[in-house]
This record gives C-alpha cells, sequence and structure tokens, in this order.
C-alpha cells in the first residue's frame, strides 16, 4: 500500500500544478530541497520514483532513496533495480545483504543495465553472494564496457593487461584503457601513461 501513496501523491502534485500553473512541469522537494521535475502530461511512475531516489541519494538520504529505488525497482525499472543492488551491495541506506543485491542486478542485467552487468561482475569477481566465477565475472565486465561503462572497461583492461584468466592481451588492455581514460577514468589514464 505505500507505493499507492506515493503515486497518488505524485499524480496529484501533478494534476494541481498543472492545474493551477497551465504549465506541464512541477517540482516536488526533498529535504534538502532539491527539486524533481514532474511531468503530468508524461507521467511514468517507476521513472518518477526512480528520480525521487537519486534526489533523496543525492542529499544523502540514503534510507528515503532506497525506498523510492524498492518501489521502481519493483515496477521494472532496470536502472532502479541497479541502483538498490548497489544499496544492498555496500549497505546503504539498508542492511548490507549480497544475496538481496545479485538478486537486484540479475533483475537489471536481463534488461542489460550496464551499471548492473559491472556490479554483477564485481559480485562473481569478489565471490559477493555468489560462488567465485572470474569467467562469468569478465563476460559481465565485457557487456558493460561494450555499453561504453569506464569503470568495466577499466577493469577488463586490467585483467588483459595481467592475464587474469589466461586473458593475456596487451594490445586489447591499450585500447580498453584508452576508452576508459577518454571518458575521464583518472586510474585508466595514469596506468595507461605508466604503461607506455
Amino acid at each position: 500500500m505505500k507505493f499507492m501513496n506515493h503515486y497518488y501523491i505524485v499524480a496529484l502534485i501533478s494534476f494541481f500544478c498543472v492545474a493551477l500553473s497551465g504549465e506541464a512541469d512541477c517540482f516536488a522537494k526533498t529535504s534538502a530541497g532539491d527539486g524533481i521535475c514532474i511531468t503530468a502530461l508524461e507521467y511514468e511512475p517507476a521513472d518518477d520514483m526512480f528520480q525521487l531516489g537519486r534526489a533523496y541519494e543525492k542529499s544523502k538520504e540514503y534510507s528515503k532513496a532506497a525506498a523510492y529505488y524498492g518501489e521502481a525497482a519493483e515496477m521494472g525499472h532496470s536502472d532502479a533495480q541497479a541502483r538498490l543492488g548497489y544499496f544492498y551491495q555496500v549497505g546503504r541506506g539498508v542492511s548490507k545483504d549480497y544475496d538481496m543485491a545479485v538478486y537486484w542486478y540479475r533483475k537489471a542485467v536481463a534488461q542489460d543495465n550496464p551499471f548492473a552487468q559491472l556490479q554483477l561482475g564485481i559480485c562473481y569477481y569478489y565471490n559477493f553472494g555468489v560462488e567465485k566465477d572470474i569467467d562469468m565475472a569478465l563476460y559481465l565486465y565485457e557487456l558493460s564496457a561494450d555499453q561504453g561503462n569506464m569503470e568495466a572497461q577499466y577493469r577488463l583492461a586490467r585483467c588483459y593487461r595481467y592475464g587474469i584468466a589466461g586473458r593475456h592481451n596487451p594490445a586489447k588492455a591499450r585500447e580498453l584503457y584508452r576508452r576508459a581514460a577518454a571518458q575521464g577514468h583518472s586510474k585508466a589514464q595514469a596506468e595507461l601513461e605508466e604503461w607506455q
């Protein structure tokens, strides 16, 4: 029933803002004063819950962020599923729970979410909530890297550079370092300079 309360509150805010101002845009405020744009004409409950979660996360109100991510995640929002998985992985706004982290990452990975692919790869690499599987970790890093995730590119580059799981490929490592460095990844930039 919690979701329904939020749904109706956000819908009412949108309706009244449109009715009173004649405009389609309205803002919900977090306690930190950040605004979230809510468009009544294109109301997407899952995305709006996710955006509210982001605002609360940015204002460091993690338990509220986790609650909104949870609502959006239950509605199938892949970014919310990935963020909620991360919150469970590190214990931000919720109790640390690797099993729940993996559960939400898998849901988001099924929707090709690059952040979830990276994070689930990290879980496989370090044995967080799943049996350690370096091949699966590298596969997930590659999926994420192919979608432009600079952290996945960096991690995959290190695997190719140092021959993790028999994957020694200096040319591929340099290419991935360059791609991550071009996006501003400072460790990739430093390692690329050191290597040359």
